[in-house]
């Protein structure tokens, strides 16, 4: 008997079920739902746009949507083509802030350990914390939870945080 990858690999899966399952109104209606197009107003739409300009004056549009667009070709973008540049920038962006508060908990997160456990070696904990993919995703869920809820206010945790990792815990205690 065929494991069921080689089957799919093979495109020859078969079930031995005759069920016929009825699909929910719910899923009809999410379908429906999903097809509606949103639409901006132009203030919005030029906000977006003002933004990506200011990304093609320091040259840095390409590395942000992946198009190299000079000024002028983003004021000729459609509402579309402005949605969906801005779109990939906020995507990039929002990787890199996530990352980075990610990789400053950690380091805050160790100097805070420190201060409290006798860890032997303060960087190899870092790096090995750094190496957990399970606690980076976590992280990573967190980061992009409050980007979405704190928006800008994010900048200034991320402040916070950055401060914290320069701090520097005393470990030892005076004996009277």
């Amino acid at each position: 008997m065929e494991s069921i990858l080689e089957q799919f690999e093979e495109n020859e899966m078969t079930t031995t079920t005759t069920e016929t399952v009825e699909q929910p109104k719910e899923e009809k209606k999410k379908k429906r739902a999903a097809t509606k197009k949103t639409t901006f107003t132009s203030a919005e739409v030029e906000e977006k746009r003002e933004q990506l300009s200011i990304l093609a004056v320091l040259g840095t549009i390409e590395e942000y949507t992946g198009a190299k667009l000079l000024l002028a070709d983003v004021k000729k973008l459609s509402s579309a083509d402005v949605e969906k540049y801005h779109n990939r920038y906020q995507l990039k962006m929002g990787n890199q802030v996530s990352g980075s508060l990610v990789n400053m908990t950690i380091d805050g997160a160790t100097e805070i350990l420190n201060y409290f456990l006798p860890i032997d070696d303060k960087k190899e904990l870092c790096t090995d914390l750094k190496k957990n993919e399970i606690l980076k995703q976590e992280l990573n869920n967190a980061a992009g939870y409050a980007v979405l809820k704190g928006g800008r206010f994010v900048a200034l945790g991320s402040v916070v945080l950055q401060v914290a990792k320069h701090l520097k815990f005393s470990t030892t205690t005076d004996a009277a």
